[in-house]
């Protein structure tokens, strides 16, 4: 195997990078920077941060019912929702970004290969969602995938009806999931029974690839 970094792409526009390298070589964007463009770190929760108030508390139960369903399918996942409203010129992918690495939702004890952390951002201003992964999710749910499972959510996004997005959205991500180690099982003989106990409860991390 290569010791070279993973691949990910720049928050801001897309070019292909490594994760060591300090600023996009396209754009120059750089996590350093990024803060003021957004400006004050906001305070977040694992699980649900619903800062542009989208959800009751009815809402955020269908929430906290889907995730859990995600965890007992998959202990060592951890998804979080975060909820803003961005001007049309700041780019969702970007805020996500900054969220993941600088908002401590993800702690830092798993990080690196061991991140599976899953952050669905979404932008009530301007109806956006991104989905981002931690690098432990990355080799095995390419961006297509990503996007794929987004794209369950849209069309509920696009009528102002989050929460029966945000239930898509985490219901797909877990049969994503699902093909995935099924698939893994079926190729490796693994037993991702004995994978599950043997790695949960494990500490969430905070390096995201990028998408």
């Amino acid at each position: 195997m290569s010791g070279r970094a993973p691949l990910m792409h720049c928050p801001y526009c897309q070019a292909p990078a490594f994760e060591t390298t300090p600023q996009c070589p396209r754009c120059g964007f750089s996590l350093e920077r990024v803060g003021s463009f957004y400006g004050v770190m906001p305070r977040l929760e694992v699980g649900l941060s619903d800062l542009a108030g989208l959800f009751r508390p009815r809402d955020a139960r269908r929430i906290a019912d889907a995730t859990a369903r995600l965890r007992d399918h998959f202990p060592q996942v951890s998804m979080s929702i975060v909820t803003t409203r961005l001007e049309p010129a700041q780019p969702l992918t970007a805020y996500a970004f900054w969220v993941f690495n600088r908002g401590g939702i993800c702690r830092d004890l798993s990080r690196g290969g061991k991140s599976r952390d899953l952050l669905l951002t979404l932008d009530a201003a301007n109806a956006r969602a991104s989905l981002m992964v931690g690098y432990g999710l990355e080799p095995f749910v390419p961006r297509e995938s990503l996007q794929d499972i987004v794209n369950q959510g849209a069309p509920h996004f696009a009528r102002d009806r989050w929460v029966d997005g945000v239930v898509a959205v985490v219901d797909a991500a877990t049969r994503t999931l699902q093909q995935v180690f099924a698939g893994l099982e079926k190729t490796y003989g693994l037993d991702m029974v004995s994978l599950h106990q043997a790695e949960a409860p494990a500490e969430p991390s905070a390096r995201p690839g990028v998408y």
